[in-house]
């Protein structure tokens, strides 16, 4: 069964300024109207089961709201993933949600497209745009490799959000 917005409102209450969903039906399992949904899945998103299916509470929120389920990525603002206020999501491309990503957690300069490349003893900064990876340059400095990545961000990349 599809998920329908008629089908959504009937069961799930949404505070738009919140983010929060609360249920509007008991269910199996103790849960009783009234209650919030703050479940989290491993990634850190809230997610909620609708009869028998699963979904992030982030693209319920923009279902309820513009009452259709969303077709594209839902990018959380600020990038909080369980900030569901509607004023935080925007409807983006899988490229543009891309942009507003945090560097790895095992990047050793901690900033998102600098690396270090020890045959060139060398920072290299580099960015990506619509699949392709491009490189900005080698830098004597981790400083200015971060610079050259924030100019090529503020041109390309109007997504991201400034960290």
């Amino acid at each position: 069964m599809t998920l329908t917005h008629e089908r959504l409102v009937e069961v799930l209450a949404f505070n738009a300024e919140t983010g929060m969903f609360n249920w509007k039906v008991n269910l199996k399992g103790g849960v009783r109207s009234g209650d919030l949904c703050q479940c989290k899945d491993s990634s850190g998103y809230v997610v909620i089961r609708i009869d028998g299916k699963l979904y992030r509470a982030h693209r319920l929120a923009w279902m309820f709201v513009n009452r259709v389920y969303p077709d594209k990525s839902i990018d959380h603002i600020n990038g909080v993933k369980s900030d569901n206020r509607i004023a935080n999501l925007r409807l983006c491309s899988r490229s543009e949600n891309a942009q507003n990503t945090k560097a790895h957690a095992d990047s050793k300069s901690g900033i998102k497209g600098v690396y270090y490349c020890k045959h060139n003893k060398r920072w290299i900064a580099s960015i990506c745009l619509n699949g392709a990876r491009y490189g900005l340059g080698y830098f004597k400095t981790l400083e200015d490799a971060a610079q050259a990545r924030a100019n090529a961000e503020k041109r390309i990349h109007p997504y991201a959000r400034a960290i």
